[in-house]
């Protein structure tokens, strides 16, 4: 086939039928796409115990208002998607983010918070028995409202979070701790009900909450030390040891996938 052939017939491919199509949806010309991929990668059910809610990117280059630019990640243009996924790198949800939400959206906002919450639970929409899985996130999505809220219909929860989302958990600061002379390894917590929420100080101070993991029992850390000038074993509490382990091994999938499809 020569190329202007397959341009040709390119040209005549639509994934959405145009006489009913959202106005108000960025997504439209691929929205019903999106939603059998989405109906393929739960036929099976959602069978993996650790999950994970996360930010992907798409590579692309052209135009188009729903296209992104992400400072920190390893692909920089393109779009974003919403991830639920195993910590093997299995999805089992995706939603494309298209920038300013609509109203329904809007009211979900109200509901849960703040927009990484209603993703959370817009994700998690696909899981049948919540007791039966754990989900982990970072700080983009973590506060103690979703926390409770996902206590409530029965998920087990973990995520490091921001300082000003702990609802008044008394915490000391990370600006007070790099002032002070303050031993790596040493750790705060307060709780409310199920919420635990967890300063631990490593080579900065580390911020986690949890609904289900306290504090102990601590594990074991292998770091360096500047002073001493070998590794040396530090005690780690227990959510943000739980917390590495599951956002450490998805992140091996998901960069040695993205390495992989790079020429």
């Amino acid at each position: 086939m020569s190329r202007n052939r397959f341009c040709e017939i390119k040209k005549y491919i639509h994934l959405a039928n145009n006489e009913g199509i959202n106005v108000n949806d960025k997504a439209a010309k691929v929205r019903p796409f999106i939603d059998s991929i989405n109906q393929g990668l739960v036929q099976f059910g959602v069978f993996s115990k650790d999950l994970s809610g996360d930010e992907q990117m798409v590579p692309y280059f052209g135009k188009h208002s729903a296209k992104m630019f992400m400072r920190n990640k390893p692909v920089k243009f393109g779009y974003k998607f919403w991830i639920l996924a195993s910590t093997q790198g299995f999805p089992y949800k995706i939603d494309l983010y298209c920038g300013k939400e609509t109203n329904k959206t809007k009211t979900n906002k109200t509901k849960t918070g703040t927009v990484g919450a209603s993703v959370i639970f817009n994700l998690l929409t696909v899981v049948e028995n919540p007791k039966a899985h754990t989900i982990t996130f970072d700080n983009f999505f973590t506060d103690y409202d979703l926390l409770k809220g996902l206590a409530d219909k029965g998920f087990a929860a973990t995520g490091t979070v921001r300082e000003n989302r702990m609802k008044g958990a008394i915490l000391p600061k990370s600006r007070s701790m790099k002032k002070k002379i303050v031993a790596r390894r040493t750790t705060e917590f307060c709780s409310t009900g199920s919420i635990v929420a967890c300063c631990w100080k490593d080579n900065k101070p580390v911020y986690c909450m949890s609904n289900y993991l306290g504090v102990t029992p601590t594990e074991k850390k292998r770091r360096y030390s500047q002073q001493e000038k070998k590794h040396i074993h530090i005690e780690c509490p227990q959510m943000i040891a739980s917390y590495n382990k599951t956002i450490g091994e998805l992140i091996c999938v998901t960069d040695s996938s993205v390495h992989t499809d790079q020429p």
